[in-house]
């Protein structure tokens, strides 16, 4: 199937000048590198490849059948994990992921239930000075 040397407007349809066809014309320009030029950049080359150091390899090993998990996990952890979702865990399982309340937690309960933020806005009644009698009224129009 020969493709068509026609385009369609695009994008990148100036790309393609002067003439605006998909397949451009060779160009008129001669070819300057001479075989012996190229021989010598490619001697250089080889030559630099040469003295830098080698990456040492690794060796190919054959890889075992036991996947990662099964390596990984003990086998209440697998029950827990391959669980169905619509039933209730057993009582065991449940005591053992129940956490210590003496345990380090991240959230606001660590600290006495004192969160970690601060705001840098004024509060609308006082103004810099202090002065509660001449604080900012919003603007009516």
């Amino acid at each position: 199937m020969e493709v068509s040397d026609d385009l369609p407007y695009n994008d990148y349809f100036e790309y393609f000048g002067p003439h605006y066809r998909l397949h451009i014309d060779p160009s008129n320009a001669n070819n300057e590198n001479t075989p012996e030029f190229l021989r010598k950049i490619q001697e250089g080359v080889m030559e630099n490849l040469r003295h830098l150091p080698h990456v040492p390899s690794v060796q190919m090993q054959p890889v075992g059948d036991e996947s990662f998990t099964a390596k990984c996990l003990n086998a209440e952890e697998a029950d827990r994990d391959n669980a169905n979702p619509d039933i209730r865990l057993h009582h065991t399982m449940m005591d053992a992921s129940t956490e210590d309340q003496g345990e380090f937690y991240d959230n606001e309960k660590e600290g006495g239930d004192i969160r970690n933020e601060q705001s840098f806005k004024r509060c609308g009644s006082e103004t810099e000075t202090g002065d509660a009698e001449i604080a900012k009224k919003p603007k009516m129009e």
